[in-house]
């Protein structure tokens, strides 16, 4: 409830008012209605708004903000279920943060992406995605804990499950 009121406080703070500042506002604002909604338990309505903040950021070029909502859009059509269209915001997500600053977000996209493919039953795929992003420095990346819905911990069991990084997974 506390987080509730303070995401609350900030979406009042950000709300767009006039051009000054309007796309990054109009970005904050999507996303932090979206995480709003999310505690909430309502899905349906968050992914609209995620959808808001990623047009936004496309809209005003924010590179890091249109990262940033489709990995929430990845992850939460994931949790819902939604494979196929996790699926594709994963894909869309990677090609715009490949050979980029954006390293995080790539990153998470490939974890989310594991997940995907498992879920999918595209093996071979999720252990390609595992066997890269452990590679890639998952443990260090994970220090940071942005990821949302869980995602190490499930990131973890499949990779114990393949037994890809299974020393670096057990102590995550």
């Amino acid at each position: 409830e506390r987080d509730l009121a303070g995401l609350e406080a900030i979406r009042e703070k950000v709300l767009p008012r006039g051009d000054e500042g309007k796309a990054i506002h109009l970005c904050v604002f999507h996303n932090v209605t979206a995480s709003i909604l999310l505690l909430r338990g309502d899905a349906k309505s968050a992914i609209q708004h995620l959808e808001s903040w990623r047009r936004a950021a496309h809209t005003y070029k924010i590179q890091l903000h249109e990262a940033a909502a489709l990995v929430s859009l990845a992850a939460t059509y994931y949790e819902r279920g939604e494979f196929a269209e996790a699926a594709a915001l994963v894909e869309e997500g990677r090609v715009l943060t490949a050979n980029s600053s954006l390293v995080s977000n790539n990153l998470e996209l490939t974890m989310i992406g594991a997940l995907v493919s498992e879920a999918l039953k595209r093996d071979d795929q999720a252990r390609t995605y595992l066997e890269e992003g452990f590679a890639r420095g998952l443990p260090v990346f994970w220090a940071i804990f942005l990821t949302p819905n869980n995602v190490p911990a499930k990131v973890c069991a499949l990779a114990l499950k393949q037994r890809i990084a299974v020393p670096i997974a057990i102590e995550m």
